[in-house]
């Protein structure tokens, strides 16, 4: 046998005889990548086979769905697709060694079997309801509630009809399954809003008797509120114009204080989550704790016959004193508890007197008065 004359060749020789199966360079097809789903996340990762690091990766033919995008460090393809269709496209990778391979593949995207998440319409209390439950991507065969209840007198079929008249309100969740073709499949939570009647009472009573009379003192601290039943909240509270020092809070109370007397009708509306309305009429007077009434004048006398005239107060306030100051008729007198001036009248005359009433916490009126005592 002869010998090869070079000993440092030889070698080279044997080291390439052994670096070919590094040096292949190629992409897996396997697993290929999975098809992708209109406006569904997708991930796939292209692997290199053979070759040395550091890859490169691109695509140089064709083209990827819309919405993704390759690594060109790791092969990775992320993104969200935003076409259905099959796209073709071929990926290069180029290895450390500088070995190049390219190798064709086909993303399919297609519209995936799901559920159509729209919220189911609302229903009303004792009023029929129907809607027809509905997939993308494919046709439903059947369709199973998988957990939760429906309102009390709907029902789910099997074609994904929820169809009855409820007879309770309230927020109803549960979970339906829809089937297709095997092995399509898909289920999904949803909530069955069923609604009263909107009504909009008191704090206490749910529908009073209209016009819902309130009265109040002057001075005193307002403590009421309208108050909405049914219907779907959030609950929005309006009103007319209220008296001065008084408003009405989101919540529907009334707060404040009245500063002047009288009565305001008001009405107030509700406004609920879907804009249907309800309202309440309601008369709002505020009693002055203390006044004379305008129209009332002192009785005439005449000398020598028995008077009385009671002071014409009205007023909220319990607690009243009269006085009186000026030049009373002579033989009349003042009860300063029961504004009560009497007596027997001793001469004739017109007489100007200032009446005083005060009250509580701390009020005070006054009034001038002219009584006529005749001969």
């Amino acid at each position: 046998m002869r010998r090869l004359r070079y000993p440092f060749i030889a070698a080279i020789v044997l080291g390439l005889a052994l670096v070919p199966s590094a040096l292949a360079l190629k992409v897996k097809k396997d697993p290929p990548p999975p098809p992708g789903y209109l406006g569904v996340a997708y991930v796939h990762d292209f692997e290199p086979d053979g070759g040395i690091t550091p890859y490169q990766f691109r695509i140089i033919a064709g083209g990827l769905p819309p919405g993704l995008n390759i690594s060109t460090d790791s092969g990775t393809v992320t993104g969200t697709p935003t076409q259905v269709g099959a796209f073709d496209f071929y990926v290069e990778v180029q290895s450390g060694s500088g070995a190049v391979s390219q190798v064709p593949f086909t993303i399919t995207i297609t519209v995936k079997f799901a559920i159509d998440s729209s919220p189911l319409p609302e229903a009303a209390i004792n009023q029929p309801y129907s809607h027809q439950l509905k997939v993308t991507g494919g046709t439903a065969t059947s369709w199973t509630k998988v957990s939760g209840e429906l309102p009390a007198g709907l029902t789910l079929s099997s074609t994904g009809l929820i169809a009855g008249t409820p007879t309770a309100a309230g927020d109803f969740p549960f979970r339906v399954q829809a089937n297709g073709a095997s092995p399509l499949t898909d289920s999904t939570n949803v909530t069955l809003h069923v609604s009263a009647p909107l009504v909009l009472g008191g704090p206490t009573i749910a529908e009073p008797k209209e016009p819902v009379s309130l009265n109040w003192k002057i001075g005193q601290i307002v403590n009421w509120a309208v108050k909405a039943n049914g219907g779907k909240q959030p609950y929005v509270y309006t009103s007319t114009t209220l008296p001065t020092g008084v408003t009405l809070n989101p919540d529907g109370n009334l707060v404040g204080e009245a500063t002047v007397a009288g009565t305001t009708p008001v009405t107030f509306t509700v406004t609920d989550g879907t804009g249907a309305t309800d309202t309440l009429r309601v008369v709002i007077t505020f009693k002055a704790l203390l006044a004379f009434s305008p129209a009332a004048k002192p009785k005439a006398g005449k000398v020598g016959k028995s008077y009385s005239w009671k002071l014409p107060v009205t007023g909220a306030s319990k607690t009243k004193l009269f006085l009186a100051s000026g030049t009373y008729p002579p033989g009349l007198s003042l009860d300063e508890t029961t504004g009560i001036l009497s007596g027997t009248p001793l001469k004739a005359g017109s007489y100007k007197v200032k009446f005083w009433v005060l009250g509580d916490p701390g009020t005070q009126v006054s009034k001038l008065y002219t009584i006529k005592i005749a001969a």
